[in-house]
This record gives structure tokens, C-alpha cells and sequence, in this order.
């Protein structure tokens, strides 16, 4: 049930900061992947994106856990969210290995293609694909994480 803590709102400080990284991470990285396939950008110009997407989570995640120390209290976890957190790092390590191994077996198949065609997939241009496809899996993994950590949290 929905109880009021010490500070009045009936919000935990665990919950409230795992919808703090679901959501940044849910807005912050997604744009960043975007904007990134939607462009011809070199590595430099990706690397910088990412920076900044880092810098500006860092910073969101810092004010929003400052208002929610001042709103909520922090609660000792208890056996039960340890389970909860074992189980979503779990499905998380679980989408994180499939997205990778699928992510190798589609180089393995690229590589074999340009063999057999006897090119070299693009005049010695680095294909980025795969960076954003592994950037995207590890999107998605942390996304499942968080949000198991908060549908198992609400249970």
C-alpha cells in the first residue's frame, strides 16, 4: 500500500531515484542515438554527443537526488528489494548478452558477405552500425533494469 513516510509525500528515497535514472536514461541516451543515425557525424563529433548526454544525467540525476533527499527518507533495504534488485540485474545482464551476442553474429555475417563479394563494405569508411546497435542494446538493458526495479518495487 501507498504509506506517507517522515517527510510527508509516501514516497521512498529508492523508488524515487530509480525513476530518476529510468527516466533520464529514457530521454537522455534515445536522443542521443537519434540524432547520431540522423546525421553523417565522425567518431570525435559521437564521442563529444555522448559526453555531453553523460554530463547532462550527471547533473539531473544530482539536483533530482538532492530534492528527493529533502522530500523523502531513506528506507533500509529490506531481504525483499535485495531479491528485487538481484532479479532485475539479472534480466538486465540476461537483454544485455542476447542484444551483444546477436550484435556479434551480425559482424560475423557482414564480415562474411564483403569476403565472399570482395569488397570492403564502404571504401575504408568506419561503419558505425555496430556501435549504435551496441549502444542501443546497453540503452535497453538499463531501461529493463530500472524498470524492473520499480515494477518489482510496487509488487
Amino acid at each position: 500500500g501507498f504509506e506517507m513516510n517522515d517527510a510527508g509525500t509516501g514516497y521512498s528515497f529508492g523508488l524515487g531515484s530509480n525513476w530518476l535514472v529510468l527516466l533520464s536514461t529514457a530521454v537522455i541516451y534515445p536522443a542521443v542515438l537519434i540524432v547520431g543515425l540522423m546525421g553523417e557525424w565522425d567518431v570525435f563529433a559521437l564521442t563529444v554527443m555522448l559526453s555531453i548526454g553523460v554530463v547532462v544525467q550527471v547533473v539531473v540525476l544530482a539536483i533530482g537526488h538532492i530534492g528527493l533527499a529533502m522530500l523523502t527518507k531513506k528506507e533500509p533495504d529490506d531481504e525483499r528489494m535485495k531479491q528485487i534488485q538481484q532479479w532485475a540485474s539479472r534480466m538486465s545482464g540476461i537483454v544485455l548478452s542476447v542484444g551483444v551476442m546477436l550484435l556479434v553474429m551480425l559482424l560475423i555475417g557482414r564480415a562474411m558477405v564483403q569476403t565472399v563479394g570482395g569488397g570492403d563494405g564502404g571504401g575504408g569508411d568506419v561503419d558505425l552500425l555496430p556501435v549504435y546497435l551496441l549502444f542501443g542494446v546497453f540503452i535497453v538493458s538499463e531501461l529493463v533494469r530500472y524498470g524492473l526495479l520499480i515494477f518489482g518495487s510496487r509488487a
